[in-house]
Parts: structure tokens; C-alpha cells; sequence
């Protein structure tokens, strides 16, 4: 409606919607201890409160299923438990605590030149063309301010969450490290590039065109492979 409101809501209850509508922004990992669920950061409230709370490392039980827990031989969990030690250590700089992690990993978007990755994001598809031009403004290298860091801290946080806990092998794991890590440095840069933004819109938009196209997303994580 004019008001932004849904019409199927507003005029017959939520009991009508569909199951895509009633989890948007919802999405589930099956691990070796049973079922996670997470919010996805394309919607804007949820990148509000991504980027308002620092205690990622945190996790709360909403309930119980029957089902039975997947057999994985990699624990992505411990991995991600180990990240989130070095990424919340707030004793350390930021950028510090970031090259350690991509050092552990030896995954980092380094890899690839300024001018590679421009390429890179010009061959992705996009929902609006004016992101395209936003996006060329990538650099591995951005200059953060101190009051910016906690938002690009978080931000990693999230992605880590959900891609890389799904992850069944190690090298799994690291492609989905290098795909987080590439959308950190791009926040980054956009926060540099556009001093006056707000980063919960920056979030919003980059989740909505990188995360919510497996295309764009397979596209990024197959540079890190």
C-alpha cells in the first residue's frame, strides 16, 4: 500500500501468507548440535539491529525440534567460536584483530587486485543499477574511521554467522570466510566513499545484492576458491 504495508495483512489476516513471506527474514542451519536460525541483514530492521548490538558471541535458545542432528565431520560451530575470540578482543585494534584472522585462514581479498574486483562486480547482477555504481567504489585498503569500526565489526560477525556455519568441510569454510570478508572491505569502502551514509542502509543494500542472489554470491566465493 501507499503506507508500505502489505494489502494480504491488511485485508485478511497473517494466517494468509505464504511460508516465503511469514520467514523473510529467516534463515536455518542444520549443525552437528541440532538446528540455528538467523535473521538475514536485506531487511532493514534486522540490519538495525545487527549493527546495535555487540554481543554476537551470545546464543539463545528459542525451542526444541524432534528432528535429528546432522552427521558433520568439520565443527563450523568451533570454528566460529574461535573467529568471534580474536573479532571481539576489543584490547586489540580493529584492523589488527582482522589481518590475524586472515592470516590464520590464509584467505583475504587481497587475492585479487582493486581493479580485479571492480571487474568482478561489474559482472554480478543487480536489482538496482544505481548499487552497480556504488559498489565500484571497492578498495581492500579504505581508510576506517575509529567510530566506524564497531559497525564493520558486527557486520563480519553476522556474515561469518551465517555463511560460514553451514559450511561440512573446512575448505568450505574458508571460501564462505573469503566471501566475509570481501563484504566487510566493501562496507568499508562505502563508508569511507560516503561520509554522510547511513550504514544500516549501506548493510541493507549489500545483503540484498550479494547475499539474496546465489549467482552474485557463488560468483564472489569462487575468487576465494
Amino acid at each position: 500500500t501507499k503506507n508500505n504495508l502489505c494489502n494480504i495483512i491488511t485485508d485478511h489476516g497473517e494466517n494468509y501468507l505464504c511460508n516465503i513471506c511469514r520467514e523473510h527474514p529467516r534463515f536455518y542451519h542444520d549443525t552437528a548440535d541440532g538446528k540455528e536460525v538467523g535473521l538475514g541483514a536485506s531487511c532493514e530492521e534486522t540490519a538495525r539491529l545487527i549493527l546495535s548490538c555487540d554481543d554476537y558471541c551470545s546464543m539463545i535458545a528459542v525451542g526444541e525440534t524432534d528432528e535429528v542432528p546432522s552427521a558433520h565431520e568439520f565443527d563450523s560451530k568451533r570454528e566460529r567460536e574461535i573467529i568471534y575470540a580474536t573479532l571481539s578482543d576489543t584490547s586489540r585494534p580493529y584492523e589488527e584483530r582482522l589481518e590475524d584472522l586472515k592470516n590464520s585462514y590464509g584467505i583475504s581479498p587481497k587475492i585479487l587486485t582493486d581493479e580485479e574486483w571492480r571487474g568482478v562486480i561489474s559482472s554480478l547482477e543487480y536489482l538496482e543499477e544505481e548499487h552497480l555504481e556504488l559498489f565500484l567504489n571497492y578498495t581492500s585498503t579504505p581508510k576506517i574511521k575509529e567510530e566506524d569500526t564497531p559497525i564493520l565489526e558486527r557486520f563480519l560477525a553476522y556474515l561469518i554467522y551465517r555463511h560460514g556455519t553451514e559450511s561440512e568441510t573446512k575448505a568450505e569454510f574458508c571460501t564462505s570466510l573469503g566471501f566475509s570478508f570481501f563484504a566487510e572491505r566493501l562496507l568499508a569502502s562505502l563508508l569511507c566513499k560516503n561520509k554522510n551514509s547511513n550504514p544500516v542502509e549501506l548493510v541493507r543494500i549489500i545483503s540484498e545484492e550479494l547475499e539474496y542472489s546465489e549467482e552474485n554470491t557463488a560468483a564472489i566465493k569462487f575468487e576465494f576458491i
